[in-house]
């Protein structure tokens, strides 16, 4: 929504949410992206239920951002980056699984120390998003 107004139908995200590649070839991904991805409308698809409704989607950009949602988990955030995608990729997956970890279980968080070319930028819960 914007200024109390709604932008786009639930129908309409649910649609660019779910697979739409299916077993088609994908000819690129951004470089260091995981080769399971599938593509949404407008976003990556990172991983699906078995009816094609993505779960995780995102949207690596190629100067650094790096944009998230996890439908599963109810959260979502942005990584800022100071490198390129290639070599930052494995520490933005593990902040993502130490996120995620800590709200499930914020007790029982292992440390872990984000890189200086990794911010967090903002992570919060999704019940904002349609």
């Amino acid at each position: 929504t914007y200024a109390n107004k709604r932008i786009l139908s639930t129908k309409s995200i649910d649609l660019m949410e779910s697979v739409q590649t299916h077993q088609a070839k994908i000819e690129f991904m951004p470089a260091g992206a995981k080769s399971s991805l599938q593509y949404g409308l407008g976003n990556w698809c990172e991983e699906a239920d078995r009816a094609g409704k993505c779960d995780i989607v995102s949207s690596p950009g190629a100067l650094g951002t790096y944009p998230w949602i996890d439908r599963r988990n109810d959260l979502y955030g942005v990584f800022f980056m100071r490198r390129r995608l290639p070599f930052v990729e494995k520490e933005i997956q593990a902040a993502r699984r130490i996120i995620t970890q800590a709200v499930k279980n914020p007790r029982h968080v292992v440390g872990y120390s984000v890189p200086q070319e990794v911010g967090i930028a903002s992570v919060a819960s999704s019940a904002e998003i349609p």
